[in-house]
Order: structure tokens, then sequence, then C-alpha cells
């Protein structure tokens, strides 16, 4: 009887399904703890990517089909700049209010030139 790789070894798939999600979501953590002091909780993530779905955030610049960059304002807590991945439905990582290279604040003025 012939048998597959995987079913000699079936603990190497077994909980990869959704890993990079996982550290998407672990990354950001940190990044908010160490960039604003906040805990990224389960419920603000979800606040901060359902504004972002819902239009309530400010889009900054898209930087590919699935990566945009939000400015995001929750009640409570300081502007937050987020990279968002839509495939995903997930935040990728929490920036200063820099831009992506760390060159130039966001300004007011950028931002409504782009809305």
């Amino acid at each position: 009887m012939h048998m597959s790789y995987y079913s000699i070894i079936p603990s190497r798939r077994k909980g990869r399904k959704n890993w990079k999600k996982r550290y998407e979501i672990d990354h950001s953590r940190e990044r908010a703890l160490e960039r604003y002091n906040i805990q990224l909780t389960n419920e603000l993530r979800s606040q901060i990517i359902d504004a972002i779905k819902r239009k309530e955030a400010i889009l900054i610049q898209k930087e590919s089909l699935r990566r945009s960059l939000w400015k995001v304002h929750i009640s409570g807590y300081p502007e937050m700049v987020v990279v968002y991945d839509k495939y995903r439905k997930e935040i990728l990582t929490v920036l200063h209010d820099t831009d992506k290279k760390g060159e130039a604040k966001v300004s007011e003025n950028e931002i409504e030139q782009k809305t």
C-alpha cells in the first residue's frame, strides 16, 4: 500500500492554516506598544478594522493591490497610521505619524488633498 508523505507525518501541516495572519496580528500588537504605548487588544483591533471597512478612517495612500496606509482615530486613543491588508482583512503594522520611509510627517494638507 502506497502512503503519502503527509499521511506519515500529519503534524507538519496541522495548525499552519492561518500562521501568516497570526504573525501579522502579533507584529501589529508589538508595534502599537512600541510606537504609541497602546495595548492593541482584539476589541481595539476590530474597531480599527471596522473603521477602515466603513471608510471612517482616512486613506493616505495605496501601496499595492492588497496593502494601503490609513490614518485612524478611535475615541480615547491617539490617531494612528496603520498598514491594512485587504485580502487578509488585517492590520499589518502600526506606523509612526510619518511616511513609510520615516522621512516626513503626514500633514493634514496632504490628507485633505488626497480626499
